[in-house]
């Protein structure tokens, strides 16, 4: 375990082994645990929701391609330090799952390794066939709790029979988001149902958030294209009716086609004023020389 280099895994820098004491020395982080980071926040927006997963998701991962099983995945074994990176700790009941190494882990039948409110059904009912998968399991729970704000279940109210009846025999409640299909995925009771790995889990929320912003993006150019028509109508459309001095407030044109058309208008507006005001005088002229013939015929 010293071995494993990660960003999204504290390092272990030393290994304390005194007869029937072992302990881990660890690098130090400046933050706080997942669990505190909750019970400060509560529940999280999508976007962070996103960001922090990702890690979770790289981490255990990456554990997994050491063939290793973490087996107590939860939030007080994720540390979030200041800048917002996300850490996994404490391999104290990780499984050795390659055969071939002298750190292999055998564990017995009736021994449960775990923590039970994030305990897969097979850590449960099945201790010696833990598999990544199980990490899996434990990655839905979590996520469950991180969406909702709340723990799927109340442990103060149930005992501990009650308890792993439900993780081996009931589904999570839906959250009615946009995370529950992958949470059923992932906390499926039947393992060949859930993510093959953490990589493949990624792929799908890759691809979910691609999709996302693609139509977040669709959305937006909808928008202008409708703000643009509406004003298309009048390019001198007025923002406001009136602004401090009683004058009308208008709206600079927005390209160089809709200014030229623009002068064009006013050029056809000023030539009908002009031609009205060339019909104009010789009636004027007209009628003054009739009035003044009259008049000189009198006298």
């Amino acid at each position: 375990m010293y071995r494993m280099s990660h960003p999204n895994i504290i390092k272990v820098t030393d290994l304390i082994d005194e007869g029937d004491k072992v302990a881990f020395v660890m690098e130090y982080i400046e933050g706080e645990t997942l669990k505190q980071y909750f019970d400060r926040r509560g529940g999280l927006k999508n976007d962070e929701i996103g960001k922090i997963f990702h890690q979770m998701l790289d981490a255990v991962e990456y554990v997994h391609e050491q063939n290793l099983v973490h087996r107590d995945i939860k939030p007080s074994n994720f540390m979030r330090t200041k800048s917002g990176k996300m850490k996994l700790m404490d391999f104290g009941i990780a499984k050795n799952t390659n055969v071939y190494s002298p750190e292999y882990t055998q564990t017995g039948t009736g021994v449960q390794m775990g923590t039970p409110l994030y305990m897969s059904p097979e850590q449960i009912t099945e201790t010696n066939s833990v598999t990544y998968q199980s990490d899996i399991y434990s990655l839905g729970v979590l996520l469950w709790q991180i969406v909702s704000g709340r723990k799927p279940y109340d442990a103060g109210t149930l005992s501990d029979f009650q308890l792993k009846s439900k993780i081996v025999n009931e589904q999570l409640p839906l959250l009615s988001n946009k995370w529950d299909s992958m949470i059923q995925k992932a906390t499926s009771k039947e393992v060949s149902s859930r993510y093959l790995s953490c990589g493949d889990w990624k792929r799908e929320l890759l691809t979910r958030e691609n999709i996302q912003n693609e139509e977040t993006i669709v959305d937006n150019e909808k928008a202008k294209l409708k703000r643009k028509g509406q004003a298309g109508s009048d390019p001198y459309q007025s923002v406001g009716k009136n602004n401090d001095e009683g004058a009308p407030i208008q709206r600079t044109p927005s390209s160089s086609s809709e200014l030229k058309d623009n002068k064009a208008e006013q050029y056809n507006r000023s030539a009908r004023s002009s031609n009205s005001t060339h019909k104009f005088w010789p009636k004027f002229t007209k009628v003054i020389l009739s009035k003044l013939f009259k008049e000189n015929r009198c006298e």
